[in-house]
């Protein structure tokens, strides 16, 4: 995988979640690269950058990989490593995977699905109500 593929399929917000950060309302935290008493570091999702404002950081600015090279403090190399597992963990297969380990759980939430299918269908009120909205009953 190539690292421009690698920056658009990682979001920022996910790397920062795999740390236990999370960015306020306005997109900003406290820096994990120097003591910080303020929010000083702001996240940008849209672009998957980040810049720390404070002049008390070396960090400065960066990408998803710049961000885990400086948490982790490894090389470039091992930071892609570590982007790329990120990417396969946070892409779920067909199935979540608790639902592939624990068919019973799947084969409820089937019979569950199916129960109140047949529920909606003995709703009057449902009935009008998906009408209403013009959707089909399952």
């Amino acid at each position: 995988m190539e690292i421009n593929e690698i920056k658009s399929r990682l979001s920022i917000l996910t790397v920062l979640s795999y740390y236990g950060l999370a960015p306020d309302h306005n997109h900003r935290l406290l820096c994990p690269f120097h003591k910080d008493t303020t929010p000083s570091l702001q996240v940008y999702p849209s672009t998957g950058t980040w810049t720390c404002f404070s002049s008390n950081c070396k960090a400065g600015s960066g990408d998803v990989i710049e961000f885990i090279r400086l948490k982790e403090k490894t090389g470039k190399h091992e930071a892609i490593v570590k982007a790329q597992s990120l990417i396969d963990k946070a892409l779920p297969a067909s199935l979540p995977e608790p639902l592939k380990t624990e068919p019973a759980k799947a084969q409820n939430l089937n019979a569950l699905f199916e129960s109140l299918a047949t529920a909606l269908q003995k709703s009057a009120k449902a009935r009008d109500y998906l009408k209403s909205r013009n959707l089909a009953p399952p």
